[in-house]
């Protein structure tokens, strides 16, 4: 299928660029303002997209994301449209998550850990190459609804933040749970390891 839309200016704008945040998060200072072309032959654009590792959000939603955990985003306008009309849900912005928590309970999470070794033997860059099931540590995650893994590139949601992205009706997300036994079980099985068992009721 054809993408949802074109960026026209992207050489121009250095719409890849680096941003100022952990890990080059964010957004760079543009030479001008991101242009996107949509698709005039699609009839449904959906709220939110991934495209090159950024988020392009509809205007309500970033007004529900500002609404819900505004310091954990970076936002840059774009002009959008969609033919020669303005884009459905438009303007359409660019949506980048910049909050970064290692927040992770290694001890109490299922995960696969990749580890660089330097010429000396030292371990380096701990990355999460799979997380089955996760823990996290509520003294790290505060009072967030929103954030990366400082380990992996996952964003991470809590259920707050999944009811109102629910409840709103925003297209083009979904969310899977990090906490689920049925899930890490389905991915144990690539694995070939024995299935988790559930906890007992009460327990």
């Amino acid at each position: 299928g054809t993408t949802a839309f074109d960026i026209i200016n992207q050489d121009i704008v250095r719409y890849y660029g680096v941003g100022p945040y952990w890990e080059g998060r964010g957004f760079p200072d543009y030479e001008g303002i991101p242009v996107l072309k949509f698709d005039p032959r699609r009839k449904i654009i959906a709220d939110w997209r991934l495209d090159g590792g950024y988020w392009v959000v509809s205007n309500r939603t970033r007004e529900l994301l500002e609404k819900l955990d505004g310091d954990a985003f970076d936002f840059r306008p774009t002009i959008s449209s969609q033919g020669k009309n303005p884009v459905p849900g438009g303007p359409f912005w660019l949506c980048d998550v910049i909050r970064v928590l290692d927040a992770v309970d290694e001890e109490r999470s299922e995960l696969y850990m990749g580890q660089t070794q330097t010429v000396d033997g030292t371990l380096i860059n701990r990355r999460y190459q799979s997380i089955h099931l996760a823990r996290f540590r509520p003294e790290i995650v505060g009072e967030a609804h929103v954030f990366d893994l400082a380990r992996n590139s996952m964003a991470v949601v809590d259920d707050i933040f999944v009811e109102a992205i629910t409840k709103a009706k925003i297209t083009g997300i979904a969310f899977c749970d990090l906490q689920s036994i049925d899930r890490a079980n389905r991915r144990r099985r690539h694995y070939s390891l024995p299935p988790l068992s559930r906890p007992e009721q009460g327990a």
